[in-house]
Formats: structure tokens, C-alpha cells, sequence
């Protein structure tokens, strides 16, 4: 009895200093000498993923949005929480604060009406797209075949992926992007990064992925010697633009740019506006194709402004010439000659900011008095004739049938993007991008008091690089690319949604932004 007493023990003990090599983390249903094992145990021990109550990991389980956040924002360290909340995330949620997190890093949106879909399950396809926001690659070209479905939204964010082997297909080719990613797919992508020294920084703005695509196209350009002139300087100005972004201790936007390189965009004007217009057509031809509707936004609203030319009866309204009157700025006196900005009255009257009157010719701000009158701060006095604190009245908004159509397009797109996120892909956003601002500018118009009609948004918006012809060059990209690649018919996509808005409001939205 003895003996079979020691033999106990002794098994006992030799089991005892065993390493539990079923067990990953701690978790009997994995097996810790496997890839997807190995990668659990290291999340486990760095306090990314837990067990369920049972004791178990069950990797084969869906990933939820909610469990996603939390996951990511361990990995890389996302901490900053954000300002949005949604209706279906109440403070009391195990997972509120990860979302908050996850929503102001930038790589998770809503999905819709004000909701985020905490408890709804990711699919492989979602999560390509997630990932390469984050991680942000250099894109490279994906020579496999993917022989199964990807969404067209999704598909060169699966490249990416796949280029970099962030996933892998199977054998046979396929990669199952529309179905849901198990808690064990994602531990083995994510083990990857943990504690990484790749670099991870919050995804760039939108004017800063601008101006990155402005120097990458600059950079692969065949210039002449006028182009150099002009895009050289300001491919130096963007790229120390852009060496500040990414330090990330500094807010990089329009404001910045203005503020900080002030010298440096005056001469880029200066040598933009000395090329003939060939020269300017020639070269805005070079960079339309290589460059995305936003930076195409952000290099002639910004960097390649059209100096506004001058004709005949004057500057904004009036006057002998532009803005000069008879001589340079000066004319007979002030910025205009006979006339500021209206007929004898402008900024000046006859002379300087004084003459007969203060602002407007014989009218100061208003009836005889304006900032000086014939003499001084006060004449009949004050800035108005009789009653000094008369305000002009308010402008009276246009509500006609033609504004409420625009209203009702702006709407319905809006409410199609927050009940499908993933609604329009990366080229089709170059068509509703500038559309929904150019719509929402207009719509700015009506409010201040503009009568909106047809010439009034032509003339607005329809100049040469102006928003209509922005939205027109995008929509014939898209008609080309599907001509070229019948595998992207974005181009009859976009038709087919856009043709899901009300009739009065699709007329308006051809006639007026649309159509010639």
C-alpha cells in the first residue's frame, strides 16, 4: 500500500511542474502550441482579451463592435475619449468609454441615425477597413485573385490588407470577407502589433491626407519650366506642412498654412497668376487625374487662387475701373476712384474715407453722417440719420419650391449615409464629397436673404475649378473608369442611388448642378 502510495505522489508531482500546454491564458478550449493560441495567451498576459464566465475563451465566437474597441485601443494605445455619443450607448455600458475612445481616434464611425451597434458583429471585410486606417500603409499592388465576394467599399482596404499579409486568403482563394470575424481571427492579427515599435498615430485629417496626395502627385509630375516655377515652391511648402503634421504636436489646416506661410504663398500667386491661360489649362490638366477632389479642393481654394480679373464699370459694383478707378488703387482718392463699392459712395465718395461723407459718398453709414461727414466723428452726428440705433433689417430667407427641393437632396443623402455607413465607396465620395458642400453653400445663400435660381447657381458655383465643374469632372472619372473597368461600376451605381431621391428633388438636383 505503501508503495502505491508513492507512486501517486510522485505522478502527482511530476504533472504538477507540466506546463498546461492545452490551455492558452489560462483557457481550456485553447490550445496554447497553436498560431491562434499563442497569439491569445499573449493578449491574455498583456490584459487585451479575457474569458467568458464559463472559464472559456470560445474563439470560434463572433466579435461584437463594442468588443472590438476595446481590443484595438489596448493594442495601440489609444486612451484620448471623445466628445460624440450615440443613443444606443448609454454611459452605463460595460463598453461606452472604449467606444468613445475608439470614435475619436478615427477609425470606427456610427452607423446611423445617431446609433453605433455596440452588440453588432464585425465582418472580416469591416475590420480590413479598420485596420488600414489605423496602420495607414503605403499602397502597394495586391497580385493574388480573391475568388470569393468582397463589397466594392471594401475592396482595395482588403487589398491592402492582404498586400501587407494582415490577412491571408485560403487555399482555394477565398477570403470570406462578408462573413463575421471570430475572437480568434482577430487575437491572431492583433498579437502582431502588440507592443510593436511600428509607428500608430490618429489617422490624418482629411486636408492633411489633401495635401500628402498634392505632394505625392507633384512629385511624379513631368513639369515645364512655368509649371516648375509654381509647383516646386509649393511642393517645399507642403512637405514642411507636412513633416509638422506628423510630428502631431501641432494642428496642420488651412488657418496653419495661411498663418505660417504667408511669404511663401503670395510668390506661389504671384507666379500662378503670370502663366497665360494655356499654360494654366495645360497644367491643371497634368494634375486632375492623379489628385483626389479634396486636394483638388485644397490647391485652388488655397494654394492656386485666380487673381480676380477687372472690367469696365468697376471693382465690386462700381467705379471707372475694377478696383482702381483712373490710377493704380488710387484713382480720384480711396479704393475706387468716382465709386467704392456702389455708384458715388464705395468705401470712399470723392475722397479717401472722409470726402464729403464717411463710408458712402454723400452717406456716410447712412444719410448725411457716415464715421466723419464734412468734418470730424459727428456732422448730423452718429452712424445713422436719425436714429442711431437703427439696424438694417433682417435679410428675408428664400423658401421657394427650388430651395426646398435642395433641402429635401441634402436630406435624403444625408439619411442614406447614416442608415448604410459604407454607402458610397472611396470614388464615389469624390462625386458626393464636393456635391453635398457645393448643395449646403447654396443652401447658406438662401438662408442670408439670395434669391436662388438657375443663372444665380451657375454663376456662383459653375466658374472655371469652381464646385459644379468639380463635382462634373468627378462624375466623368467615374463614367471613364467603368468604360476602362467594367469590375468598377461606380459610375452606374452612383446613378442608381441617386435615382432613389424624390422626382422634384432629382430635377432640381440636375438642372441646377448637374447637367450643362
Amino acid at each position: 500500500m505503501k508503495k502505491v502510495l508513492s507512486i501517486i505522489i510522485a505522478l502527482a508531482m511530476v504533472v504538477s511542474m507540466m506546463p498546461l500546454c492545452w490551455g492558452a491564458g489560462g483557457f481550456a478550449d485553447v490550445n496554447a502550441e497553436s498560431i491562434e493560441g499563442s497569439a491569445i495567451a499573449k493578449l491574455y498576459d498583456a490584459g487585451v482579451v479575457n474569458g467568458f464566465n464559463d472559464g472559456l475563451f470560445h474563439a470560434e465566437r463572433g466579435l461584437t463592435r463594442a468588443q472590438f474597441c476595446k481590443m484595438i485601443n489596448k493594442v495601440f494605445g489609444f486612451t484620448e475619449v471623445g466628445t460624440e455619443s450615440f443613443n444606443d450607448v448609454p454611459a452605463t455600458y460595460w463598453g461606452a468609454t472604449e467606444i468613445s475612445i475608439a470614435q475619436n481616434a478615427g477609425y470606427i464611425k456610427g452607423v446611423g441615425n445617431g446609433n453605433f451597434g455596440p452588440e453588432r458583429a464585425l465582418t472580416r471585410e469591416q475590420v480590413c477597413i479598420m485596420l488600414v486606417r489605423i496602420i495607414r500603409p503605403e499602397p502597394i499592388e495586391f497580385t493574388g485573385v480573391i475568388t470569393d465576394a468582397v463589397s466594392d467599399w471594401a475592396i482595395d482596404d482588403v487589398k491592402t490588407a492582404l498586400a501587407y499579409y494582415i490577412f491571408t486568403l485560403e487555399k482555394d482563394g477565398k477570403f470570406r470577407a462578408q462573413q463575421a470575424i471570430t475572437r480568434g481571427e482577430v487575437s491572431v492579427v492583433l498579437s502582431r502589433y502588440l507592443n510593436s515599435s511600428t509607428p500608430i498615430v490618429k489617422p490624418d485629417s482629411e486636408f492633411v491626407m489633401a495635401i500628402k496626395d498634392l505632394s505625392r502627385a507633384f512629385g511624379t509630375m513631368q513639369m515645364t519650366a512655368a509649371e516648375k516655377a509654381v509647383l516646386n515652391p509649393l511642393k517645399e511648402c507642403l512637405d514642411k506642412a507636412i513633416a509638422v503634421a506628423d510630428e502631431g504636436k501641432v494642428e496642420v489646416d488651412e488657418n496653419y498654412i495661411k498663418t505660417t506661410y504667408a511669404k511663401e504663398l503670395k510668390k506661389i500667386g504671384e507666379a500662378y497668376n503670370s502663366m497665360s491661360k494655356a499654360n494654366v489649362d495645360a497644367m491643371r490638366a497634368k494634375i486632375s487625374p492623379i489628385i483626389s477632389i479634396k486636394a483638388a479642393s485644397v490647391l485652388y481654394n488655397l494654394f492656386l487662387v485666380e487673381k480676380a480679373s477687372s472690367s469696365g464699370g468697376g471693382g465690386d459694383g462700381g467705379g471707372n475701373t475694377g478696383d482702381n478707378g483712373n490710377t493704380g488703387d488710387n484713382g480720384n482718392t480711396g479704393d475706387n476712384g468716382n465709386t467704392g463699392d456702389n455708384g458715388n459712395t464705395g468705401d470712399n465718395g470723392n475722397t479717401g474715407d472722409n470726402g464729403n461723407t464717411g463710408d458712402n459718398g454723400n452717406t456716410g453709414d447712412n444719410g448725411n453722417t457716415g464715421d466723419n461727414g464734412d468734418g470730424g466723428n459727428n456732422d448730423n452726428p452718429g452712424d445713422n440719420e436719425d436714429d442711431e440705433n437703427n439696424d438694417p433689417p433682417a435679410p428675408t430667407p428664400d423658401r421657394s419650391e427650388v430651395v426646398l427641393a435642395i433641402e429635401k437632396v441634402v436630406s435624403q443623402i444625408t439619411t442614406m449615409q447614416e442608415e448604410d455607413e459604407y454607402l458610397f465607396n472611396s470614388y464615389e465620395l469624390t462625386v458626393i464629397e464636393p456635391l453635398m458642400d457645393c448643395l449646403n453653400d447654396v443652401l447658406d445663400d438662401a438662408a442670408g436673404g439670395t434669391k436662388i435660381t438657375k443663372a444665380y447657381v451657375k454663376g456662383e458655383y459653375g466658374y472655371y475649378g469652381g464646385p459644379i465643374p468639380t463635382v462634373k469632372s468627378a462624375m466623368k472619372n467615374l463614367e471613364n473608369l467603368e468604360k476602362t473597368d467594367p469590375t468598377k461600376p461606380y459610375w452606374t451605381k452612383l446613378k442608381t442611388t441617386l435615382g432613389k431621391l424624390d422626382p422634384d428633388a432629382t430635377t432640381v438636383l440636375e438642372d441646377y448642378f448637374l447637367n450643362d
